[in-house]
């Protein structure tokens, strides 16, 4: 868990709200004891707690979302995957795959399309001409 401790190391500039929020509620009690009873305050210490704290909570949570979006996108998925009915079997489109998908179009003297847009008999023989060549 992110702890306001962690935040001065990664924020410098939130280390100075510190300072000011001692200094508005020094202020503060200063006014409050300036009155007769000392009971009237423009904002009590709570509230000036509550506005001087904000920055933190939203250094915080940036630092939460951050952290949460880096792990996202990198469980995300990567490639779409393809059935291939011929075989009963599924296949990872990478860049490996594209670069067996233009070795095949070449070999056939094919004008390059994207795989997806292909003629499911052409699909079928390129899956069946990819199993006769695994990965190098």
């Amino acid at each position: 868990m992110v702890t306001v401790r962690d935040l001065y190391a990664f924020f410098p500039v939130i280390n100075g709200w510190q300072k000011i929020r001692s200094n508005v509620v020094e202020m503060h009690r200063q006014e409050r004891d300036a009155v007769p009873g000392g009971t009237f305050s423009i904002l009590t210490e709570t509230q000036v707690n509550m506005r001087l704290k904000s920055p933190v909570q939203v250094a915080r949570y940036l630092v939460i979302a951050a952290v949460v979006a880096g792990t996202a996108v990198a469980c995300a998925p990567r490639g779409t995957v393809y059935y291939d009915s011929g075989y009963n079997d599924h296949h990872r489109w990478d860049r490996r795959e594209e670069i067996a998908y233009e070795q095949w179009e070449a070999e056939r003297n094919l004008q390059h399309a994207r795989f997806e847009l292909r003629a499911a008999e052409q699909q079928n023989a390129y899956w069946a001409w990819r199993h006769r060549h695994p990965n190098q």
